[in-house]
């Protein structure tokens, strides 16, 4: 295996940087700027999390095309975001964005299978390693969201996030570490993966719900937040500190990457998953129940990395690498699971965020159970 570590994380980078150009600026255009409210949001979210259900079928389209031509397929994600110039509908727009999903989950089960493929211990630190450039990519095009806007308006945004996220997945496909026989490894079967991870698949979905429920609520009150704290921004500027602000800690990134790579090696991986469960229940109470500064200080407390590298290093130590890609597949589809439950809450015309927080805990407090009593070690299935 070359040691594409370098070219990999520095295209994971930019890859980030394209979501975070895209996704800071998407959620508010649809909702403020096309009128599409909060219905177009929960259309968008609900999309997103079930486009990305497609992770069950990673390990299958692996075995029929090869590892090396999925990688190459992810780059299809910048043709809806050249669609996208020509919609000005928000529900139509919120349909086309939301299949970039499809192509982005078959191509990541791949390359995580990868950055795990030739180590048999530091799994939090060689993952960590790969994936080193992921906060501060997301927190780059965030902050770049405005300028970008100020410059040319939602074309402009969406030309370069297009031409951001065809890059980085010709870089994984020119620089391949292995050969194309190496794909003959893969088995696609799905069932055998999710029985053995039945529990700690469950626990993420229940985690994941938690999260995008915090995540849901969290756009309204950080932009109320920033009017109270710096009244009377230009709408240019507006996207810019919001941009800043919603990309939530990915400014140290790297150094809290490389950190709880190191950290899940030595404590394991479910210790910093429940510490990280803990830790999403915590914050969800400090958000909805402070004002002003203190949410937006709360919610740069970067918590992601840990549920991130926690769970993939988990699923990396207790599967055979030839069901890694249909592993990681299912962790995608699981996580969708846990977004697609949030749903029918987002329906609703009034949510007492109080009640959600008891929920969520009691939820959360499952989740910990679930992954605690499962007991797996890693062999062939």
């Amino acid at each position: 295996m070359r040691n594409v570590k370098p070219i990999y994380a520095f295209a994971t980078t930019i890859y980030s940087a394209a979501w975070g150009v895209l996704f800071s600026f998407i959620t508010r255009y649809i909702a403020v700027e096309l009128g599409g409210g909060v219905r177009a949001i929960i259309l968008f979210t609900a999309l997103n999390w079930g486009f990305t259900l497609f992770g069950l079928l990673a390990g299958r389209i692996a075995h029929i095309i090869g590892e090396k031509r999925v990688i190459l397929l992810g780059s299809t994600c910048s043709l809806p975001v050249i669609v996208a110039i020509f919609v000005r509908n928000p529900f139509i727009l919120s349909i086309i964005i939301s299949t970039t999903t499809i192509p982005w989950v078959f191509m990541w089960s791949v390359l995580v299978k990868l950055f795990f493929a030739r180590v048999s211990e530091n799994y939090g630190q060689e993952y960590s390693e790969y994936t080193i450039g992921m906060g501060i990519g997301f927190f780059i095009g965030s902050t770049l969201t405005g300028f970008i806007y100020a410059l040319g308006g939602s074309s402009t945004v969406f030309i370069t996030s297009s031409i951001l996220l065809a890059i980085p997945p010709i870089m994984y496909y020119k620089f391949y570490p292995f050969n194309v026989e190496f794909d003959e490894e893969i088995d696609p079967s799905i069932k055998p993966v999710v029985k053995k991870l039945c529990g700690p698949l469950l626990s993420l979905a229940i985690v994941v719900f938690s999260r995008e429920l915090l995540y849901s609520i969290a756009p309204s009150k950080l932009d109320v937040s920033i009017d109270s704290v710096l009244p009377g921004l230009d709408n240019w500027l507006k996207y810019t500190i919001y941009g800043i602000i919603y990309s939530g800690g990915a400014l140290i990134s790297p150094f809290i990457r490389v950190l709880v790579g190191k950290t899940v090696d030595y404590f394991g991986s479910i210790k910093i998953y429940v510490f990280t469960v803990i830790g999403y229940t915590t914050i969800y109470w400090l958000f909805v129940e402070t004002r002003g500064l203190i949410p937006i200080l709360v919610w740069q407390i970067p918590l992601y990395p840990f549920l991130d590298i926690s769970f993939n290093v988990y699923v990396a130590q207790n599967l055979d690498s030839r069901n890694l890609v249909s592993g990681f597949g299912a962790t995608h589809a699981f996580t969708a699971i846990g977004g697609l439950m949030l749903t029918p809450i987002l329906i609703a015309q009034d949510i007492n965020l109080r009640v959600a927080g008891f929920m969520i805990t009691l939820l959360n407090t499952i989740s910990i159970i679930l992954i605690s009593i499962t007991k797996t070690e890693k062999n062939s299935i």
